[in-house]
Formats: C-alpha cells, structure tokens, sequence
C-alpha cells in the first residue's frame, strides 16, 4: 500500500504540529495531532489493486456507491449518446481515482467546483440533473446506512419529493409532515377564534361570476426579499399575487413594513 502524495503536505503539516506540542507542552498535547496525521494517512491511503485483463470490462474509477448509472446527461460533455456513473465516496473511502478503460487522453478540461449547491430550489430547478446529482449525493449516506423511511424536514424537500423518491427507491418510504402541519394549524385557529369567516355564496350571477367571487384570497408577508419571494412564488406554485415585507417589532409581534 502507498500514501498518495497529494497526502503528504497534509501529514507532514499534523505531525510537525505534534512534535511541537509535545516539545511546548509535553507529549499528551501532541495525541491530538498525532490521530489527525494517522487520519490523514487513512484518507490518501491507496490501496493494491489487481486489475481484470479482460479488455471487454470497465474498471470503476473510485471505491465507492453507484448512485446513477445510466442515460443522465451531464452539462458540458462532448455531442453524441454517453452513459453516466456517479458514484459516491464517504470520509471512510479510498480516495484515489484509477483509469477505468485502456487509452489515450485526447482532451482534458477542469472546471473549479465553488462549494455550493448544485441546484437552488426558488429558481424552479426541480428535475434537472444537477438536482437529481445533488440529491443522489446527499441522500447516499442514508441509503447505505439501509434507511426505511424518510421525513422530509424542510419547506424546500416537498417540490423534489419525485426526485427524492426515485433516487431512494420504493424500499425508502418518504414522508411528508406538511399537511399534518397545516391540519394542526387549522385547529389552533379554530381554537382561538382566527379562521378567516367564508363568505357567503353569491345566489345571484352566473356559475363561473359566483365562481369568482368565490375564490379565496391570498396575502403574502416575509421577512427576507418580497421580490424574490414572488418570483419563488411563480416559478413554484404557478401564482401571481404581491408580497409584503414584514419585520419584528417586539419580541413576539411581526408587522408589515408596508
């Protein structure tokens, strides 16, 4: 087994840091750094490998979890039919990436990764594949960890619940709290007197004039961007309605601004 040498200025760096804690502060100090340079070591380790000569085989590039595989295409890949592996390497992985076919590289291209998410739900990027890749990626730990069910906990997860659910798999139940939520909201206004009263339904006028003067109204307030708000609000729920900003006055009041 070798240490990849991209490794190396990282467990140099940990194990100086131990020698001089242990020279400043004695030899307790410096276990700290010493864990951190044999993690380092575990991190770039690289393994043997014994390669198949079958030259009909694909070798996986990466010691991993195939998340996709198959006809997903990838922004930025040259014209013509190509099949995407995606495979997914946890902390406890090998890191080193080998040559899956024979052959000679004819066009390299590197595209710097700026740590951010792959896709922004507000802009309406529900289905695309940097969405379906972005949850792949975060869901990989869960489903090799064998999950049954699965609780969406955020505002955001219920307009990728397709994307969720197929990437997850029929073995993966997912949940959705949010008509739970809204039904235990309805109550509580109903206990404290806050429903909205309905108007009565116009007898006069034809089916769709009642119709319309039936429909309900809706009044928007948030506390960030009222512009982005409604644009989140068309993009998403396909609805056109103005957006008031609200702030906190008091510890336990919010008011609109305007």
């Amino acid at each position: 087994m070798f240490i990849d040498r991209a490794g190396i200025p990282f467990i140099l760096t940990a194990v100086a840091l131990a020698a001089a804690a242990a020279w400043g502060g004695g030899r307790a100090w410096s276990v700290p750094f010493l864990v951190l340079a044999a993690f380092f070591v575990f991190f770039f380790r690289d393994p043997d490998r014994t390669t198949p000569t079958d030259p009909n085989l694909i070798v996986s590039p990466a010691d991993g979890r195939v998340m996709i595989a198959g006809d997903q295409p990838t922004k930025g890949a040259p014209e013509g039919e190509w099949r995407r592996i995606s495979i997914f390497l946890s902390p406890m992985d090998v890191h080193v990436n080998r040559t899956p076919v024979a052959g000679a590289v004819t066009h390299v291209e590197y595209h710097p990764g700026s740590f951010l998410p792959a896709y922004k739900v507000e802009a309406g990027e529900l289905n695309s594949a940097r969405a379906r890749g972005t949850v792949a990626h975060y869901l990989a730990p869960l489903l090799a960890a064998e999950i049954d069910q699965l609780v969406l906990g955020c505002t955001h997860y219920p307009f990728l619940r397709p994307v969720i659910e197929d990437v997850a798999g029929a073995d993966v139940s997912v949940i959705d709290p949010a008509p739970a939520v809204a039904r235990q909201t309805g109550r509580v206004l109903a206990q404290r007197g806050w429903l909205a009263v309905a108007a009565p339904y116009p007898a006069q006028g034809s089916s769709s004039e009642r119709q319309q003067c039936f429909q309900p109204t809706h009044r928007f307030y948030t506390t960030a961007d009222p512009i982005r708000f409604e644009a989140a609000l068309r993009d998403l729920l396909n609805m056109k309605a103005g957006v008031r900003q609200a702030v906190w006055q008091r510890e336990d009041t919010l008011l609109p601004t305007r």
